[in-house]
């Protein structure tokens, strides 16, 4: 199967707080094709109608189709024209699925926020002028709470923010007339001229697309004894920054969480069997020059229904350190401490791998 992408865009036509959307299609590749207008939130089984829309977007949707289409890397504008004159969401011979979903924003009074309220997540660049986020938008649910409180005490003036570039391909004749749809009004806007949407909009989004029940529910079972998660929210357990546990030939490391690769549909498409969880991991280490970060990964493998967190060989410290009163992480931290002594100079028998099989420290 392969790939084009739907974008939802949540779009000012009259006003800031007006809402309309588009599609965005890719090729097999993941490459950008053109744009199109598109009547709502995308769902194939309502993907009939197209619509033009405006370029002051906060944010983009894109929910991303795998299709049977046979992929092309050098696509040209012929070609492109031809893909919409075959009308392939209305085609029965092009097998359709959601693939998973992102978030593009172009909003700078989003982007100050996260920047505001986002300590450690070294993966995602938010010095850029705009933000591309994939499912489950792990930096907002991560932050959620932080972005509340943000919006709650700040107001954001409808002319603080700029737009990104766009590239809707307005050559291909696929123009009609703009379709307005009425915007939930924003309770906390002001009277003034300025008023917190385009965070609001956001955080509204987030929690469509992940009900706060759905992360209510994952948060009790780490309350339980002995804590529990299931595989689709297990995400959720590794922020950017958090210590865990690695289990490794019946030792008990420690490590940090520098990033997680998640399955880009693991909340849009249930139906379909995620794929492994990939765990970016950092520690400390001496190359016999200096003491810096050593990075290593962990996989862990799909499961069903709830799992003991503690069984995973990778888990976050919190939970064992609440089980045994946190004498495993002491006997690490005493171990740490003896092997920084060591590095002051002195003599010492070693029995391992030579300097030169490592991987270098950053």
């Amino acid at each position: 199967m392969h790939s084009f992408t739907a974008a939802s865009r949540q779009l000012g036509t009259s006003g800031e707080g007006d809402v309309s959307y588009s599609i965005e299609y890719q090729d097999a590749g993941r490459h950008h094709i053109t744009e199109q207008p598109w009547p709502r939130l995308f769902n194939i089984s309502d993907a009939r109608q197209h619509n033009r829309a405006t370029n002051n977007s906060p944010f983009v949707v894109t929910t991303v189709l795998d299709t049977s289409i046979l992929p092309n890397t050098i696509r040209t504008s012929v070609e492109t024209r031809h893909s919409f004159q075959d009308r392939i969401l209305e085609n029965p011979d092009v097998a359709l699925s959601v693939q998973g979903m992102k978030v593009t924003i172009y909003s700078q009074v989003i982007i100050q926020a996260l920047r505001e309220v986002v300590t450690y997540y070294p993966c995602t660049n938010l010095r850029s002028s705009k933000l591309e986020i994939l499912e489950p938008f792990c930096i907002i649910a991560h932050h959620i709470s932080e972005l509340e409180s943000y919006n709650a005490t700040c107001r954001d003036s409808e002319t603080s923010w700029t737009t990104g570039e766009r590239n809707p391909d307005s050559t291909l004749g696929l123009g009609a007339s703009t379709l307005m749809l009425e915007a939930t009004p924003d309770t906390s806007a002001s009277t003034d001229g300025t008023t917190p949407g385009h965070i609001r909009l956001l955080l509204d989004f987030f929690k469509k697309a992940c009900p706060v029940e759905i992360i209510d529910r994952e948060k009790n079972l780490y309350a339980m004894e002995p804590p529990l998660c299931t595989f689709r929210m297990l995400w959720l357990a590794f922020k950017p920054g958090t210590t865990v546990y690695v289990k490794s030939e019946g030792r008990i490391a420690a490590r940090v969480v520098q990033s997680v690769d998640v399955d880009s549909g693991i909340l849009s498409n249930p139906a379909r069997e995620p794929s492994a969880y990939v765990l970016r991991l950092w520690y400390l280490d001496f190359d016999g020059y200096k003491v810096g970060r050593r990075c290593c990964s962990e996989t862990i493998h799909p499961f069903e229904s709830e799992s003991e967190i503690m069984s995973l060989n990778v888990f976050p410290c919190a939970f064992l350190d609440k089980m045994d009163d946190g004498k495993n992480r002491r006997e690490l931290e005493a171990y740490g401490r003896k092997w920084f002594s060591f590095l002051k100079g002195g003599r010492a028998n070693y029995l391992g791998p030579s300097l030169q099989s490592q991987e270098p420290l950053v």
